[in-house]
């Protein structure tokens, strides 16, 4: 097998498995303006992002599931039930 062949084969069996969570969420840019956060929380697990404010809408982009559990230490966005709320310092 040539080195192209083993990397297709290899190298997507080598990646850290993808978080579900992505894609739109229900926060709108403006409230992440007026509270100066850009900060969001994945709420599978609790992997951080500041998300770009472009448009009217918020995307969480594909990111690998968080391996480490640490206290988080500055505000951000974190979703409770169906709302999304600033949450911390």
């Amino acid at each position: 097998m040539n080195q192209y062949v083993l990397q297709r084969i290899l190298v997507p069996l080598l990646r850290e498995p993808q978080c579900a969570f992505r894609g739109l969420i229900a926060l709108v840019p403006a409230a992440m303006r007026e509270a100066g956060v850009a900060k969001v929380e994945c709420p599978e697990c609790t992997t951080m992002r500041s998300l770009p404010l472009r448009g009217e809408t918020v995307r969480f982009p594909p990111h690998d599931k968080r391996k480490t559990r640490t206290p988080p230490r500055e505000a951000r966005w974190v979703q409770q039930g169906t709302t999304w709320a600033v949450l911390g310092p």
